[in-house]
């Protein structure tokens, strides 16, 4: 059985696993990069990067939509929770009151939902995370959701975008020569920032800052 995010202990060792296969796995396939310059090492690099765009983009998708499960197991009323979780919560109602042009029906819509803000949360059981072609935007979108300040991750944009670059003309069969020592630096930068990451989930779950401060 699947161990679910209660807790933030049981979140962190969740993310702790995820992020550990990924790590080895990543690190054998760059020990098989060749130092010295051949057909080899061009072959390695370009399977390389694809494999580090794909547990770049996997990662960061399962820990938000992890810690989004474990908000979900939280028993706090809808006025305690971050602005941005509140209007996840209330989005149906506030979809409706922007559709709906009866002024009658609004006026029942926004009663309905002040009166819900003293009610349990609920979360609704799809996350909005969207991660495909994971650009710096995106991640700046996700780090909101998880409230993670996106400066503690000390990540270039021009790292992601190259990454995304990168894979996307790989991908599309496309020749493209990446020197060694930049396929080295990607790959460092990118491992760093999955794991503080991770960190900074597991910091937000324990240090409870989806709830407003007092």
């Amino acid at each position: 059985m699947n161990q679910q995010p209660r807790t933030p202990a049981s979140l962190n060792e969740i993310l702790d696993v995820d992020f550990s296969w990924r790590r080895k796995e990543l690190a054998i396939f760059k020990n098989l990069v060749p130092n010295q310059s051949n057909d080899i090492q061009k072959a390695t690099i370009r399977a390389g990067i694809v494999l580090l765009y794909a547990h770049w983009e996997d990662f960061i998708k399962k820990t938000a939509n992890t810690y989004y499960e474990f908000l979900s197991y939280q028993n706090h009323k809808i006025k305690d929770y971050q602005n941005n979780l509140v209007a996840i919560l209330l989005k149906y109602e506030l979809n409706n009151i922007i559709e709906n042009k009866r002024n009658s029906k609004e006026s029942e819509l926004i009663e309905k939902i002040i009166n819900q803000f003293d009610e349990i949360a609920h979360f609704p059981n799809k996350a909005p995370i969207k991660t495909s072609n994971l650009n710096y935007e995106v991640l700046e979108d996700v780090c909101a959701l998880t409230q993670v300040d996106i400066e503690r991750l000390e990540l270039p944009k021009q790292v992601i975008q190259d990454l995304l670059e990168h894979r996307n003309t790989i991908a599309h069969g496309h020749y493209l020569r990446i020197s060694f020592e930049d396929f080295q630096e990607i790959y460092k930068k990118i491992i760093s920032v999955l794991f503080e990451f991770k960190s900074e989930v597991s910091n937000s779950a324990s240090l409870k800052r989806y709830l407003k401060q007092p």
